[in-house]
């Protein structure tokens, strides 16, 4: 969250040995207010503070911001006591309950017993009533049975739902209406698919002027005859007929069956749905300015290994849209990946943060998994310097219930299920429809896809693009690939959807151009990871920190008629991307440690300038599956760790007692190991690792003090740190 100064926590036990309490100092400063943008935001105005977990909401694979929703707790994993009971406390902030709800509805997952087993998919629902008076704070101390008594030391996984009842209407501050205006804002039924009403909900807005009221908008929604959810309903309404008034706007909902109480009001309770009004936003025309500050669109292609693009000197023509960006802005020929899988890589890209420091994706079996409320995102920071903020994604390890939805009014998971792969047709087809249905300047776009991702399964002109008379049928899935030609193949297929995935890309290039954003946009296109096929024995990704896993494009073309343009030799983290989009939209905070802005590269390619970082520091936490004799699963957790320079790469997993280094300048595959003949640098980068992790786990900033430029701590610092226990 936004203005946190300090934050705390502790790296969990799945890391073994290596302990220390996270200490990250931070500054929300700015050196200079937002110019006004032409729109206002109506969410601040009826929810003071915007806290964020409180006012979103998903309505099948969209979450939006919204005027109000129940608040709910987060997932939790809490142990019941002898009598089968968890205190509601303990699961929940029941102070946060709005006024007026009668209680809450908890929900209730039993976990495995230890020695294995599954998560009980059968959730239990108790209702929880309010204290007559309605005071919450009363219920800190409840105990609320969730289990049969007897069952001590069990675990269970809950979160707690406020029910809300109806009618409800919100109120904004009053707002002077300029020439040529108009009102957007979405309306939706959330709630869980089979338990939205029979009947449904009306929404109304109203405009208040003293007194009077006039309605200018009403519309009823009634869930689908099936039960399913029906999507978000955008609306948009003229108000050119109140320039130059000042009005409060009335969002009212009720629900269209209801009861009447004792004072003649139509009251319904709702348990498991709530109507919702998504961002409303009043728009103005642009000004023309100058000085107009330039949209952002974050571009992730999932995946995707730079060494197969042919503006990174490969030899099939994958990616020909993309090259003929690339002489348009500016390539970073090494770009290192902070992660080798996608959720602790988005994560560090969204925050400037290590891995060891956000934490997410640890590769724990619980919600653990999530970027924390507590973490500052570059969405957050531009919504609150006045940039529109929307995403469009493939849900899966980017879903917004991995934290990835901060800041973002609009966060799209994705019409998925579950991971089918890739859509990045409809991907795409979407951001230009929110592009040209709410685009006002300045926005920040962040668009993924999973296209490159397995299963390969490209269209047929794609598939068969790089392929001869392969006749197997293993390919698809590396997993299945068995033979040399099943190997072979089932590169040719990936190289096809990357193939597929560029010429989706470069039709969003020239959509940018046709509605005119090229020249007022910030493009960064990059990927999370790359792909394994073989290299070092394996396969995929999120298994090892060699090059073809870490090594991934990163291409920035900056606004304006006549962009800079080159290519940057220099290894740079796609962490920086933070420190980069922060520096553009000129908003001053104080960095995360080792994380530097790349726009001094990237106006001059030719020169270093005040870029320092001579290594990139990666972590992977994962785990082993093993199988036991009487058929009980365990998993054996561990950590990896890598450092890469201009010319080495040094690898270490504590857990496995395993180290490896490698001379990149005459030994860019990896093949041959040099640490069994070189203790010495070796022993050196593991105090080197150890001092980096320490630093960034202390919030201290990251120096180049070696011929490596591997950060290294002065006695004192390591004497005050070693004072703290952090090393």
């Amino acid at each position: 969250m936004l203005d946190r100064a300090v934050r705390m926590g502790d790296r969990s036990a799945l890391l073994g040995g290596w302990r220390a309490i996270l200490i990250f100092l931070v500054c929300a400063g700015c050196s200079r207010a937002p110019s006004n943008p032409p729109f206002h935001r109506f969410v601040e105005d009826v929810v003071p503070g915007n806290r964020w977990h409180e006012t979103k909401a998903r309505i099948l694979h969209e979450t939006r911001n919204v005027i109000f929703a129940p608040f709910r707790s987060g997932l939790k994993e809490i142990e019941v006591g002898g009598d089968g009971t968890i205190e509601l406390g303990a699961l929940a902030d029941v102070g946060k309950v709005s006024p007026g709800a009668p209680g809450f509805r908890i929900e209730v997952h039993r976990l495995p017993a230890a020695g294995g087993g599954a998560v009980d998919d059968a959730a239990t629902q108790i209702y929880v009533p309010l204290p007559e008076g309605g005071d919450a704070s009363r219920l800190a101390a409840s105990k609320v049975q969730v289990l049969p008594a007897g069952e001590a030391g069990r675990r269970v996984r809950a979160s707690a739902r406020e029910v809300a009842c109806l009618p409800r209407e919100h109120v904004t501050k009053a707002v002077r209406i300029p020439g040529s205006a108009r009102l957007n804002f979405g309306i939706g039924l959330e709630g869980q698919e089979g338990n939205v009403p029979q009947s449904g909900a009306r929404f109304t807005v109203e405009v208040q002027r003293g007194k009077e009221r006039k309605t200018i908008f009403s519309q009823t929604m009634e869930r689908e005859p099936d039960g399913d959810q029906r999507p978000w309903v955008d609306a948009t309404v003229d108000l050119s007929d109140l320039a130059g008034s000042t009005v409060r706007f009335v969002f009212r909902t009720e629900d269209v069956r209801g009861e009447e109480n004792d004072q003649g009001k139509h009251v319904i309770k709702l348990f498991d749905w709530s109507p919702v009004w998504s961002s409303p936003i009043l728009y103005w025309p642009e000004p023309e300015e100058k000085d107009r500050r330039p949209n952002i669109i974050l571009i992730s292609l999932d995946t995707l290994r730079a060494d197969h693009l042919g503006c990174y000197g490969y030899d099939r023509n994958t990616s020909p849209n993309i090259d003929r960006l690339v002489a348009e802005g500016v390539l970073f020929e090494r770009a290192i990946a902070p992660s080798s899988w996608t959720v602790p890589s988005h994560a560090s890209v969204f925050t400037g943060l290590h891995p060891s420091v956000h934490q997410a994706g640890l590769y724990t079996l619980g919600p653990s998994q999530r970027l924390r409320d507590e973490e500052t995102t570059l969405a957050e920071l531009a919504r609150s310097h006045g940039y529109l903020t929307a995403a469009y994604t493939e849900g899966c390890y980017v879903r917004a219930a991995l934290g990835f939805a901060q800041g973002f009014e609009l966060y799209s998971d994705g019409n998925v299920s579950n991971f089918p792969g890739g859509h990045v047709e409809k991907t795409f087809s979407s951001a230009v429809q929110w592009l040209e249905r709410d685009r006002t300047s300045p926005f920040l776009l962040f668009v993924h896809t999973y296209q490159p991702h397995v299963p390969y399964w490209p269209p047929p002109r794609f598939a068969k693009m790089f392929s001869e008379g392969y006749s197997g049928d293993r390919s698809w899935n590396p997993e299945l690939a068995v033979s040399e030609e099943d190997k072979t193949y089932s590169e040719a297929l990936y190289d096809g959807e990357i193939a597929y995935t560029d010429e989706v890309v470069g039709n969003f290039f020239v959509q940018l151009r046709s509605m005119g954003l090229m020249e007022s946009t910030v493009i960064i296109l990059f990927s999370d990871h790359g792909e394994e096929f073989w290299e070092h024995g394996g396969h995929q990704h999120a298994k090892t920190l060699y090059d073809e896993v870490l090594h991934v494009p990163l291409f920035i073309r900056l606004a304006g008629d006549d962009p800079p343009s080159g290519r940057v030799r220099p290894q740079v983290s796609i962490t920086d991307v933070y420190a980069t989009v922060l520096e553009i939209l000129a908003i001053d905070r104080n960095l995360p440690p080792d994380c530097m802005s790349l726009l001094a590269l990237v106006e001059d390619p030719g020169n270093r300038g005040g870029y320092e970082k001579n290594a990139v520091f990666s972590e992977l936490t994962a785990h082993d599956k093993e199988t036991g004799d009487q058929g009980s699963t365990t998993r054996s957790l561990w950590r990896m760790e890598s450092v890469t320079t201009e010319r080495e790469k040094y690898i270490e997993c504590r857990e496995k007692a395993t180290v490896e280094l490698y001379q990149l300048d005459v030994d860019p595959e990896e093949k041959n190991d040099c640490a069994p003949q070189s203790e010495d640098r070796v022993e050196n980068y593991r105090v080197l690792l150890e001092s980096y992790l320490a630093r960034v786990a202390a919030g201290l900033s990251v120096s180049s003090g070696s011929e490596q430029g591997v950060p290294v701590l002065s006695d004192e610092e390591r004497r005050q740190l070693k004072a703290l226990g952090y090393i």
